[in-house]
């Protein structure tokens, strides 16, 4: 007899292709690398536009060093507070070149916010030491001190000539008085404030110590920015409202601050207040990434 053959059914193949709780899980699971991916991309774009302003401020921070090396004395950025008193800017500049004819030490500004006398004094003197500013020739050789990027060049008003003590030379008027903006930084400019001439502490009685970006004694220009109002340095001590002590960060040379990425310098809800670094006492929201020559870090990572 022949033995009995087994005839077990046929395996049924298995269905191609992904379940419809495979398919969820894999779309959650491309879904978490890409936020993942997403955030992480969005912080490391973060922290390169973040550098690229730092390393500009410390462009600018060595540049107001050569300027010291080669002058003797950082640049004021303060007008003299003294009725009768010389202006401290255009003092600076004649004590610098004796040589330099009355009426060319008569056109510079009078006044200038802490982003124009970075751009002012970091352009350079031109190599004639009778006409060394020459304001209103821009094609004077000039032996400057940072080549600024002319596309972040912004007008923030026009100056007209003054003539006085001497009558003024035939020249167009008026001029525009410039600001560096930052290269990642909403628009915002770079400011300068000198801290080694010991004046601060009189900034509730006298604005033009840290005057707005624009001032409303000349006529804006058409790409004049906005207003940003008062912009201070930053103190290492906090002292009472009535208490001009002088604890400047950096108090024998000077502080260069940029308004980090979030163009936001910090407001100040009083007048008295005064903020304090490293320890971030009076900080408003504004100033955690604002960056500095005095620091490597943003505000807010300087923090002990």
């Amino acid at each position: 007899m022949h033995a009995q053959e087994n005839h077990s059914p046929a395996p049924r193949p298995r269905p191609t292709g992904f379940t419809l709780v495979e398919l969820l899980v894999v779309i959650t699971i491309i879904g978490i690398l890409a936020a993942l991916i997403t955030t992480a991309a969005i912080r490391a774009l973060g922290s390169a536009k973040e550098g690229r302003i730092k390393l500009e401020v410390d462009q600018l921070n060595g540049a107001m060093q050569q300027y010291k090396a080669k002058y003797g004395s950082f640049p004021p950025s303060w007008r003299t507070l003294s009725p009768g008193q010389p202006d401290a800017i255009r003092s600076h500049v004649a004590s610098l070149f004796p040589r330099a004819l009355p009426q060319d030490i008569a056109q510079i500004p009078d006044r200038m916010t802490a982003a124009e006398a970075l751009w002012f004094f970091l352009r350079g003197y031109t190599t004639d030491p009778q006409r060394p500013v020459d304001f209103y020739n821009t094609q004077a050789k000039r032996d400057n001190f940072l080549d600024f990027d002319k596309a972040r060049l912004v007008a923030t008003r026009a100056i007209t000539f003054n003539g006085s003590p001497a009558p003024a030379p035939p020249r167009v008027s008026p001029q525009p008085v410039y600001c560096y903006v930052a290269a990642d930084g909403k628009g915002q400019p770079y400011v300068y404030f000198d801290t080694s001439r010991k004046v601060y502490g009189q900034e509730n009685q006298d604005p033009r110590v840290f005057p707005p970006l624009t001032l409303p004694a000349e006529p804006a220009l058409p790409s004049a920015p906005v207003a940003l109002g008062v912009i201070r340095p930053y103190y290492r001590t906090y002292f009472a409202a009535n208490d001009n002590r002088n604890e400047l960060v950096n108090a024998d040379s000077f502080q260069i601050l940029s308004a980090g990425l979030d163009g936001d310098w910090g407001d100040y809800p009083t007048a008295n207040l005064r903020k304090v670094f490293p320890t971030g006492v009076n900080y408003r929201t504004g100033d955690n990434d604002n960056l500095a020559s005095f620091s490597g870090k943003n505000l807010e990572n300087s923090k002990p």
